[in-house]
């Protein structure tokens, strides 16, 4: 029996938060059972098809609630790209400063470029920085054309997560916060690209 109530979603969260400290192959079902303290039985029960479908799943939920909560408000038509990008930055800001490891996703994607076969979670990580390029392209159309916004929006969501890497190598936020300052300049200098 469960030493307490568990439901998917508290797997899920629990789950994320290991994989973000030690890494999907570095992670275990023994881990997630012990750091969920449940029998690993139990994690078959909500994934039959074992860590690679809980994987998805953790993918899925991190993609969704950025989809959701930031993503979405670069496409507020009521708003300045400043404002947006100051509720977008607080939103980033607010999830990266409070968790150990730094970003699922791009840890993910670092993890899994070194495995000989693509794992089937991939394309889920494709689509997060994709729609994350997206997003920051919306901010960047009043200050470039819209290819120029594009690759803004590219160098923009490299920088970020460069930051974020750095971040956690050194334990010094600086990091992150000069990548988003980076962004914000973006914002107010018009290109020509």
């Amino acid at each position: 029996m469960p030493a307490q109530k568990t439901s998917k979603e508290r797997l899920i969260v629990q789950a994320m938060q290991l994989f973000r400290r030690q890494g999907y192959y570095n992670t275990s079902i023994g881990d997630l059972s012990k750091a969920c303290d449940i029998p690993k039985s139990h994690f078959y029960y909500y994934f039959p098809d074992g860590k690679e479908q809980l994987m998805d799943e953790v993918l899925m939920a991190v993609r969704d609630y950025f989809d959701q909560r930031v993503f979405q408000i670069a496409y507020k038509t009521e708003q300045s790209p400043e404002s947006k990008w100051q509720q977008i930055r607080q939103k980033l800001e607010r999830i990266f400063m409070n968790q150990q490891g730094g970003c699922i996703m791009g840890l993910t994607a670092l993890e899994t470029s070194f495995v000989p076969q693509e794992p089937r979670f991939v394309p889920a990580v494709r689509n997060y920085f994709e729609e994350m390029i997206l997003a920051f392209a919306v901010l960047f159309q009043p200050v470039s054309s819209p290819e120029g916004a594009i690759l803004l929006a590219q160098r923009s969501v490299q920088d970020l997560q460069g930051g974020l890497m750095l971040m956690q190598l050194y334990k010094d936020p600086q990091y992150f916060h000069q990548a988003l300052n980076r962004i914000e300049d973006s914002l107010q200098t018009p290109t020509q690209a």
